[in-house]
């Protein structure tokens, strides 16, 4: 039997079926009912009834990223909020979320860099270059990265 995709339930159904795998945010959501040729007005009625009943929220979404990027992959700030752009979360929910985490990541900073010294000879400008470059690309902060190092060379 073929499913009619210009109906709400189907909209539905294979929203539950995308979120019974993994959290998604409004836009993702669309994106892939769009791909399943779901007609548009179906897509946003099914997306309405989503965040009504609380199954999307781009906010938690973010907050939740936000804390599983820094604690589980050592992620600065910079990276993740470019990750949830991305995602096309709007910088208000972004800066919300951001206020909202409590997430210290001047200490996680400190772990990575001090776990990567171990191995590099920080008096080398070779190795003092090549974590700065590996820090910037986890997404922290030039600044705060010098003034780690600073610190850590310092004591």
């Amino acid at each position: 039997m073929k499913r009619d995709k210009n109906n709400f339930e189907y909209a539905k159904w294979l929203g539950l079926y995308y979120l019974s795998f993994r959290m998604h945010t409004r836009a993702e959501l669309l994106d892939k009912l769009r791909k399943k040729d779901v007609s548009p007005p179906f897509c946003e009625q099914a997306l309405q009834y989503f965040e009504d009943e609380g199954y999307i929220d781009d906010f938690d979404y973010a907050v939740r990223f936000i804390k599983d990027g820094n604690n589980l992959n050592g992620r600065g700030p910079s990276r993740i909020r470019a990750q949830l752009q991305e995602k096309r979360i709007d910088s208000a929910t972004i800066s919300r979320a951001f206020a909202c985490a409590n997430v210290d990541f001047d200490s996680e900073l400190t772990r990575v860099l001090e776990k990567k010294a171990d191995t590099l000879d920080l008096s080398d400008k070779k190795d003092r270059d090549r974590l700065i470059r590996y820090l910037l690309q986890k997404g922290f902060k030039y600044a705060d990265i010098f003034d780690k190092l600073r610190g850590h060379c310092n004591s």
